[in-house]
């Protein structure tokens, strides 16, 4: 069959197809320098995601670590919380000695004015009872608050940990996500 036996608009046809194909070839190089330069941020991102993800690798203290100084927080924080129990529950039984040790004295300087010297001693004695027992009871105030605090801050610590874990988990994921990448990338 010829060139010249076929139908016209067969031969039209072709030559758009031809045409096509032309325009095509002629736009390669551009779509090829395009893909490079594509290509060469993709590379660049990669480059600059892996050495942030081994900075955070290198900086960031083991889980583990941080999970035990939070157990070991946590621990001290009961125990102090225990120890102001304690204290408050001595403070509570020391009060109303205190109270009645008072109140001895001030019967021992009604009985006799003989008694009045010994009497003073046991006041001022009273005195530093009762100071000690408000002294126990801001200690253990302070203590509460402690412990308080404490547990406060291992609750924090925990969430921070939960949320270091989530990053380095999600971290990892991008960083798998990106090696992936890497190496469907000619060259890299």
């Amino acid at each position: 069959m010829s060139f010249l036996t076929l139908p016209p608009r067969l031969v039209l046809r072709a030559l758009e197809d031809l045409h096509a194909l032309a325009s095509a070839a002629r736009r390669l190089p551009e779509i090829q320098r395009y893909l490079e330069r594509r290509l060469d941020r993709l590379d660049d991102h990669l480059s600059r995601g892996l050495a942030a993800a081994h900075r955070l690798e290198e900086n960031t203290p083991p889980v583990a670590d941080v999970l035990d100084l939070v157990k070991r927080l946590t621990a001290a924080a009961a125990k102090a919380g225990d120890r102001a129990e304690s204290l408050e529950r001595v403070a509570t039984r020391l009060e109303p000695a205190a109270s009645s040790l008072d109140a001895t004295g001030a019967e021992i300087v009604a009985v006799g004015p003989d008694l009045t010297e010994t009497s003073k001693l046991l006041d001022a004695k009273a005195g530093e009872l009762v100071t000690g027992v408000g002294d126990l009871t801001a200690a253990e105030r302070g203590l509460e608050r402690t412990a308080g605090t404490l547990v406060e801050g291992a609750a924090s610590l925990e969430q921070a940990v939960g949320r270091l874990v989530e990053s380095a988990d999600g971290l990892g994921r991008a960083v798998a996500t990106l090696e992936r990448l890497a190496r469907k990338v000619p060259g890299v």
